[in-house]
């Protein structure tokens, strides 16, 4: 069988970007993930270009806590679901919230997780409702991180996904760190 061009540049472009080598790792806690990147979001009606850094630290009960920041605020991780590694991929799903004068919002980061070191997807967001239906089911307080399987996602994620609109797609290049 015959292969074309672009399949070749591509498989070029792949080993360039991840190596032949780059394995995701077998990670446990305590760790901590950091990032940076952009995301394309349209709240409104205008495309709005952000770059940001991400933080997310898991210590060694399971519990998650970090953030999405850049100048302009930053974004609190309040859960943290993620699936099995498999073939150097994990799905992971931040839920965050944005908590400023003006805005109170529930962001929903879901997306992949390339051999631990390209994270991206898509981002889902509503406004915050502190005693909504969505926030209890999410059960926002406790934030202990949750493992998700390909035929099992909980109702409560579900339901947050129904409730929310897709406002953009992101990208964050990082790295596990010592911070553990």
């Amino acid at each position: 069988m015959k292969r074309s061009a672009g399949f070749a540049i591509l498989a070029l472009f792949a080993i360039a970007v991840f190596g032949v080598s780059g394995q995701a790792q077998d990670v446990q806690p305590p760790l901590t993930w950091e990032g940076k990147g952009g995301a394309m979001v349209m709240p409104r009606d205008e495309l709005i270009k952000e770059d940001f850094q991400v933080t997310i630290h898991v210590d060694t009960d399971g519990w998650v806590k970090g953030k999405a920041f850049n100048e302009n605020g930053e974004a609190k991780i309040e859960k943290l679901y993620y699936s099995e590694n498999v073939n150097h991929t994990r799905t992971l799903v931040l839920i965050l919230t944005l908590i400023e004068d003006e805005e109170e919002m529930l962001f929903l980061f879901e997306g992949k997780l390339i051999k631990d070191q390209l994270f991206y997807g898509e981002i889902y967001g509503k406004p915050l409702e502190k005693e909504g239906a969505v926030e209890k089911s999410l059960n926002l307080g406790d934030k202990i991180v949750t493992q998700i399987w390909e035929d099992y996602i909980p109702e409560s994620l579900k339901n947050a996904k129904k409730a929310c609109r897709l406002i953009g797609a992101f990208g964050v290049s990082g790295k596990f760190t010592e911070k553990g």
